[in-house]
């Protein structure tokens, strides 16, 4: 389930890029510690060198959206080095060592501003961001996925094509008919309306549908 372990600091991945000192600070952590909170800005990254950290995600009304587990060789809070709040609760599970760094030395050791380094790490935390929200389509019933898609995206690719209605139900977890109905639905309730393509008529009535988490 997870990487093998770092028996010394010879064996550590970072060592092979480095030129004398490490510029990450060794920590240990007792079980249960929090690292991160959830939705808060973390000026600091880690590195995980021994131990299990878990990495959970709750809604607004406190209901657990996910939970995953990190071990050895894994990266944390790298959001902080676009100075982005982290999307997770970061909380040891077993007694940990760490390897931290502050965010801003991170960026500036990975490489400087248009970097080759600097461009391809960017270029991952967004995607990484990306599969987070991907997660989200199928959160709550029919009716919510829709909604919420229609607020992202509209019913339309990036270079402005309309996206077959196939492709955004298999996106949504549905099938083509029901994501037909839930659309006449919400041209019913006078939140869209599809003369011509797809035009938001109330997007305050069309966001609460699409909060909904309703099963």
């Amino acid at each position: 389930m997870f990487a093998s372990l770092i028996p010394n600091c010879r064996a550590c991945p970072l060592a092979a890029t480095l030129a004398g000192r490490c510029p990450f600070t060794p920590m240990q952590l007792p079980a249960t510690a929090v690292v991160c909170g959830q939705g808060e800005y973390h000026p600091t990254s880690y590195f995980v060198r021994e131990g299990t950290v878990a990495l959970c995600a709750v809604d607004a009304d406190g209901s657990e959206r996910s939970l995953a587990l990190r071990g050895p060789r894994s990266l944390l809070c790298l959001e902080s080095v676009q100075g982005e709040s982290s999307p997770y609760e970061i909380r040891t599970v077993t007694p940990a060592k760490l390897c931290s760094m502050p965010a801003q030395a991170l960026a500036g050791w990975i490489g400087p501003e248009h970097s080759p380094a600097r461009v391809v790490l960017e270029l991952l935390l967004g995607e990484i961001d990306q599969r987070q929200r991907d997660v989200v389509w199928r959160r709550g019933d029919s009716l919510s996925r829709v909604a919420r898609f229609i607020l992202a995206w509209g019913l339309r690719a990036p270079n402005g094509r309309p996206l077959q209605k196939q492709l955004v139900a298999r996106m949504l977890g549905m099938r083509p008919e029901t994501f037909s109905r839930c659309l006449k639905r919400l041209v019913t309730q006078g939140l869209i309306d599809r003369g011509g393509g797809l035009r938001v008529i109330d997007a305050q009535g069309l966001a609460a549908v699409a909060s909904s988490e309703a099963a």
